[in-house]
């Protein structure tokens, strides 16, 4: 009887330790609720102060739950401020996640996670902002006009310090009405910026900086623009907060155009995505010339006194400094047809860029087609994609084949005289609306291309 009556209480104990644990969130309410043991939404609250985490003086247990989702919606818009306390929380340093609604502007100054960052050297996997204004002050005062001042602080940890991750407009409107000073990215541990639903008149652009090159220590490497209509330049392109861009990925969008110059900053670029709903146009209004800044320093196979004798030191420069173009037409407009080789004629192959062709359909086997992936075997990825898959049908011999009989030094030579009317019909009817001014003035002119390129790498890497 007393061995059951202790059976009895132990379990009793055992529950209500149980219990407690998971019901730690009834000490956080009306503000906060547990949606499951780890994972705490406060949404009835309009003021920072009013969230309390700590448990009340009569518990002695403390709160061992590790959180890894937290999301934080005031029922009216408001500042992220140090008045937001997090200390009396545990959190999941390794699968974190921030989701933040209905925040009017941001206080450079105020990073309640930064503890956590700092204790163990480790950054917080996401934050997601939605339905709030991409709007920073600094110590309570905008700061537009004294930019370059504020980058200076080298006591500055803004809130990006300790993310991995940052979303911007993923789940609803983000507002960027407001430029934002590239210092809000100072010390940034993100690794990716993803951001979606810009518009023209909705984007993110950034103050230029008066000082030429300012060291903000930013470690953006991927940087994905979602479900926008994009006109990209250095505004939004920044080259101190993307330093060390090593991906651009532009998705399911609209690219209507782009400065000629905008990637010549990026050193460390080494792929490039455009999955675009108007692929055709963009390439028949913008051409692919922008992409000559990319590994701009490298001449390799124009000058012959850089070349090395032998051809296997030279593949591993290939390899090693090669750019990966996706070209992924969303709506199977374009087609590559022949009469658009001339649009292509500059294509930087020299600067070691490979473009892999997406589409929903399998594509002629043109010469425009071939140009374009006709160095396939050296690329890190395949280019042999579904919808070029009929150039690579036959043999490797019969593609090297397609090569000779496509002729591109002819080929490239008739584009020195090319007018409007080598163009496709479709490219036709843009280029003649855009004379009349029924399209915007994005052109990029096309410079000559040097045909001894296709001469020595055909030769030599057959």
């Amino acid at each position: 009887m007393f061995i059951n009556y202790l059976t009895f209480s132990l379990v009793v104990q055992i529950n209500f330790v149980l219990i407690y644990s998971i019901n730690h969130c009834l000490n956080y309410e009306p503000q906060c609720q547990c949606k499951s043991s780890e994972r705490i939404e406060c949404t009835n609250f309009n003021n920072f102060t009013k969230l309390n985490f700590k448990l009340p003086t009569n518990k002695k247990m403390p709160n061992l739950k590790h959180y890894y989702y937290m999301k934080i919606s005031p029922n009216e818009p408001i500042k992220f401020d140090n008045a937001l306390n997090l200390d009396d929380l545990n959190l999941d340093m390794n699968k974190f996640q921030l989701i933040l609604n209905n925040i009017d502007s941001f206080e450079l100054t105020s990073n309640p996670f930064l503890k956590y960052t700092q204790k163990t050297e480790t950054p917080l996997s996401v934050i997601s902002i939605n339905n709030s204004s991409f709007k920073f002050v600094y110590r309570n005062k905008e700061f537009d006009w004294f930019c370059d001042l504020v980058t200076k602080d080298t006591e500055l940890n803004p809130l990006f310090t300790s993310f991995k991750s940052l979303y911007l407009g993923h789940a609803s409107y983000v507002n960027f009405k407001n430029k934002i000073c590239p210092v809000v990215f100072k010390n940034t541990n993100l690794e990716t910026l993803i951001i979606s639903n810009m518009s023209l008149t909705n984007r993110l652009e950034f103050l230029p900086l008066d000082k030429l090159e300012i060291n903000l220590n930013s470690k953006i490497r991927n940087f994905h623009l979602q479900s926008s209509e994009i006109f990209l330049d250095n505004s939004l392109l920044d080259k101190n907060v993307f330093k060390l861009l090593n991906k651009l990925s532009i998705e399911f969008s609209n690219l209507t155009g782009l400065s000629k110059d905008v990637l010549k900053p990026f050193k460390f670029l080494k792929s490039i995505n455009l999955w675009l709903f108007n692929l055709d146009e963009f390439i028949i209004n913008s051409g692919l010339d922008w992409l000559i800044y990319v590994n701009e320093d490298l001449r390799l196979f124009y000058d012959y006194e850089k070349l090395d004798k032998k051809f296997d030191k030279m593949k591993e420069i290939v390899s090693r400094r090669q750019v990966i173009l996706e070209l992924s037409d969303e709506r199977g407009l374009y087609g590559y047809p022949e009469s658009d080789f001339c649009l292509f004629k500059n294509f930087p192959h020299s600067r070691l860029i490979f473009p892999i062709i997406k589409t929903n359909r399998e594509l002629e086997c043109t010469c425009t087609v071939v140009w374009l992936v006709q160095f396939w075997k050296y690329a890190h990825r395949d280019l042999r994609t579904s919808s070029v898959i009929k150039c690579f049908n036959l043999t490797t011999i019969s593609f090297d084949l397609m090569v000779y009989n496509c002729n591109f030094p002819k080929r490239l030579k008739s584009c020195f005289n090319n007018s409007i009317d080598g163009l496709s019909s479709k490219a036709r009817n843009i280029q003649k609306s855009k004379a009349f001014g029924f399209k915007g003035n994005n052109t990029i002119p096309y410079h000559s291309h040097l045909v001894l390129f296709y001469f020595y790498f055909s030769y030599f890497c057959k």
